[in-house]
């Protein structure tokens, strides 16, 4: 989540790139006016400006500038572009939470809430609310072990909080919990808050955020009231990938 402000803008300015007319297919429209080097301009300046390790960005804008110079993003598909960028960005950066994607509808949500007086958060509302919250797969196991697969840490507010209230009674009823996030991309801190808590005491600390350009760090603990309350010393498993 750290890049996060890179990853929307960047997505925006080469979604931008490459917008279509109705009468062109997306691929067509790529190949007829990707400006590769604007995009790369583009996340180059974010990654100065907003990239919250500095000590990285003169790395990042390195590799980035040897791309433009040696032709490396002289392509005419917007998702080779894309490939390149983030292949690059993962070489010098080292740092998972950095990515780069062409993803046109994710931008276009994000447009069209940059947009408006006031953000408009009903794209990612519907995204939450058709995926369940993350909620994704409940399961009865032999042994009465409960298994929940969380497939997204999706947070909405009351929404998302009742879809985990749900799953988490109905793992509190086994005897262990296995919770499955191999597919899980990441999302929302509070989603992540509001999970662990269910099997951590209250009020112990869980993360702490250093955010470029803010003074203090933010910090999250575990949540005091739960209304499903909470599975201490059930044996928990936890399914990563890599």
């Amino acid at each position: 989540m750290r890049a996060s402000v890179a990853v929307i803008a960047a997505a925006l300015a080469l979604t931008g790139a490459v917008a279509a007319s109705p009468a062109q297919s997306p691929t067509a429209a790529a190949a007829q006016k990707l400006d590769s080097r604007a995009v790369v301009t583009e996340v180059r300046r974010i990654l100065a400006e907003r990239y919250v390790l500095p000590e990285r960005r003169p790395a990042l804008d390195a590799i980035l500038a040897k791309g433009l110079a040696s032709g490396r993003y002289d392509v005419r598909e917007a998702s080779a572009l894309a490939e390149r960028i983030n292949a690059d960005l993962e070489t010098a950066g080292k740092d998972r939470h950095l990515s780069f994607a062409l993803d046109p509808q994710q931008a276009a949500i994000l447009a069209a809430s940059h947009n408006r007086a006031a953000p408009d958060h009903s794209g990612y509302e519907r995204e939450a609310r058709e995926a369940n919250q993350g909620v994704t797969e409940l399961r009865l196991l032999p042994g009465n072990v409960r298994y929940m697969a969380y497939d997204g840490f999706h947070w909405t507010g009351p929404e998302s909080a009742a879809a985990l209230d749900t799953a988490m009674r109905f793992l509190a009823g086994g005897d262990a919990v296995i919770i499955d996030i191999r597919r899980n991309g990441g999302g929302s801190p509070q989603a992540v808050q509001y999970l662990i808590s269910h099997f951590l005491p209250a009020d112990k600390p869980l993360v702490t955020f250093h955010m470029n350009g803010q003074p203090s760090p933010d910090r999250l603990s575990t949540l005091a009231e739960l209304p499903a309350g909470r599975m201490l010393g059930k044996p928990l498993y936890v399914l990563t990938s890599g």
